[in-house]
């Protein structure tokens, strides 16, 4: 279902004669904004470049499955959503720019699916996660800071769900990641990746702590097992 096709359908106020509030516009300044963008360009560039350079061993499709699926799941629920409760869709009021903005976090968490997953050449489990990464933030909910916000990681819950549903599917290998690389290119690639992720997390998203505590919890857990 298209974003027009949304727009169109009769919400619940229009029923009752009264007017859709209009969404808030978005802060266009907005850290936040600043960092989706950043992230967007960023793990779409990584995407191209594992399927040209690296060595990703998906087809070139599954990232555009993903995405058709994110972006397709996205407009619908939010239009169920704006239309019970009888507001405008979140993608309105700022043109095509609103549109983009409200796109991104969908298409971040595609393009994470598209390549962190391995389905061999089939696509169903590609679009299964990522329309279950995109309906995880209209489910799992809660109140926070006078709205509701989703507290699960859409693309790490999608791609978990996934890879219970269809047993056949697996994590994609680490070895991809640098199939075609050698010697120091080893090392420069994971240089880079943490680099920019920390600059990212740092300057825009401010998360380091939560990032700190992730990691070290992760090694506790790993000190612990050896134990």
């Amino acid at each position: 279902m298209t974003a027009t096709a949304i727009a169109s359908t009769p919400t619940a106020a229009s029923w009752t004669g009264t007017q859709p509030t209009a969404p808030a516009r978005a802060d266009r300044a907005h850290p936040k904004y600043a960092a989706l963008y950043r992230f967007a360009a960023a793990i779409t560039a990584f995407n191209f470049i594992g399927h040209t350079v690296l060595g990703f061993e998906q087809a070139w499709l599954h990232p555009f499955v993903a995405l058709a699926a994110a972006y397709a799941t996205e407009l619908l629920l939010e239009g169920v959503d704006a239309w019970s409760k009888g507001r405008a869709p979140r993608w309105q009021g700022d043109g095509v720019m609103g549109l983009v903005r409200f796109l991104l976090p969908a298409h971040i968490s595609a393009m994470a699916v598209s390549m962190l997953l391995y389905s061999n050449a089939t696509f169903l489990p590609i679009a299964f996660a990522a329309a279950v990464a995109i309906a995880s933030k209209y489910v799992f909910r809660m109140t926070y800071g006078g709205r509701l916000r989703h507290f699960l990681n859409p693309s790490n819950f999608g791609i978990t769900v996934t890879l219970v549903t269809f047993h056949w599917v697996g994590i994609a290998a680490p070895y991809m990641f640098t199939e075609n690389l050698y010697g120091w290119q080893n090392w420069i690639l994971p240089v880079v990746i943490v680099c920019s992720g920390s600059f990212l997390n740092t300057r825009f998203t401010k998360k380091m702590p939560l990032i700190f505590a992730w990691l070290g919890a992760f090694a506790l857990q790993a000190g612990v097992r050896h134990v």
